[in-house]
């Protein structure tokens, strides 16, 4: 897993963007002799920003995150999109789920962001699944936000803990979020819950 910061060449303001949204980048049709791709990536990055930031897991074949990887440099054009989509945080009162698995944080990761900025006093459930903590991204990250709320809570399960993860430290259940597990954490019944799972993109 690795980020991007991205901002505008002639340093005028970025559209805004919702905490939840993505944003489409356009990979060059000469790279590796490809044709022109078109990937989407969710913004993972505070709200309000000067910058976007989109967070990218490299797959062994996949092509736009090799790109992305490699060949950006420091003031180099790369084409981006508005903000788009409809997955978003809605402002209210109501407690807060954010659940997610692997990769499929960076969404809920820019929802905790504006919760902490806003300084919100709702319930907040960080609740995330990942094999490891060598697979766990946003680990810290996380957690400073959820420290920053006064009513910030998370539940971490890992599904394939490694001989170094600390039950209790690292994670909080070996195994996956189920509906069962759910079940017991006593979550608030009127809560809101936005729910993102990992997405596998080869090319």
């Amino acid at each position: 897993m690795f980020s991007l910061q991205l901002a505008d060449p002639d340093a005028q303001p970025l559209p805004a963007a919702l905490p939840g949204q993505y944003v489409t980048v356009r990979v060059p049709a000469e790279f590796e002799g490809a044709p022109a791709l078109l990937r989407s990536y969710s913004l993972s990055g505070p709200p309000a920003s000067a910058t976007y930031r989109i967070s990218v897991k490299q797959e062994p074949y996949g092509l736009a995150g090799r790109y992305l990887q490699s060949e950006p440099q420091i003031g180099q054009p790369l084409p981006v999109a508005a903000p788009r989509g409809t997955f978003v945080l809605r402002p209210g009162d109501a407690p807060i789920l954010l659940l997610s698995a692997g990769v499929g944080a960076t969404p809920v990761l820019a929802m905790l962001y504006a919760l902490a900025a806003n300084q919100s006093t709702r319930e907040v459930w960080w609740l995330h699944g990942a094999r490891s903590k060598t697979e766990h991204p946003f680990a810290e990250e996380s957690a400073r936000l959820l420290a920053q709320l006064p009513h910030g809570h998370q539940h971490i399960c890992y599904s394939r803990a490694g001989s170094e993860d600390r039950l209790g430290r690292d994670f909080d259940t070996a195994g996956r979020l189920t509906p069962d597990l759910l079940g017991r954490l006593n979550l608030p019944a009127e809560a809101e819950a936005y729910l993102m799972r990992a997405e596998r993109v080869h090319g």
